[in-house]
Parts: structure tokens; sequence; C-alpha cells
């Protein structure tokens, strides 16, 4: 079904565009001026749209490769899922990062 948002959309990630956990792979790191304030942004192999990390993401990214020189973030492997958090008085949906290796909820539930 047609849908607006896909015509409005915009070049960044944004968790409605994630429909699963996807795990992709850091194909490049740059800062970039938005809005009022320069952000971190990763480009994602086999992603059309870039990754702009809040401090929380980057902070994951930084504990999931042991780097915190996000200059050397690029051929890192993670997983983005979809959460839902408080934004404001708004509860609102967002993407999180985890390490590859980290197990998704199903995961964990199946392994006993």
């Amino acid at each position: 079904m047609p849908n607006y948002e896909e015509i409005y959309g915009g070049e960044f990630m944004a968790a409605k565009d994630l429909q699963d956990e996807i795990e992709a792979e850091i194909e490049a790191i740059e800062v970039l001026d938005i809005g009022d304030r320069q952000k971190i942004v990763a480009t994602l192999k086999g992603q059309k749209k870039k990754f702009v990390l809040n401090k929380t993401n980057a902070k994951r990214i930084s504990e999931a490769t042991g780097n915190k020189d996000y200059t050397k973030w690029a051929g890192a492997k993670i997983k983005l899922y979809k959460i839902f958090t408080t934004f404001g008085k708004e509860e609102v949906e967002a993407i999180r990062v985890k390490s590859a290796e980290e197990k998704s909820e199903t995961e964990k539930s199946e392994v006993k």
C-alpha cells in the first residue's frame, strides 16, 4: 500500500524504517552538522539511509568495539532494533544498537 512517508522519508534512518532487528556492518563514519549540533553519522553496508547516532548509540558502539575513537568503527558489525522510549512527555519509537554477537530477546528465551 502506498504511504506518504515513503515520499517524504528523508535521508536518515528512523525507527519506522526497521521492521525487524537487522545486522549491519559500519561502512563509514562521518561527522555532520545536523540542526545546530554536530552528530556522528554511520553509513551501513546494504542500507539506503544513513544512521545518525545519538549519544546512547555512540556509547553502545564504543562498548561493542572496545574503542571510543569513532574514526575506528568502520568494519564493526552491529545489530539495530526498535524500542519505545520517552521523549519529553511522549512515548516514541527509537533505534538502539547492540553488538552483533549479542543475542536477541527471542534467541535468549530459546536457549536453556
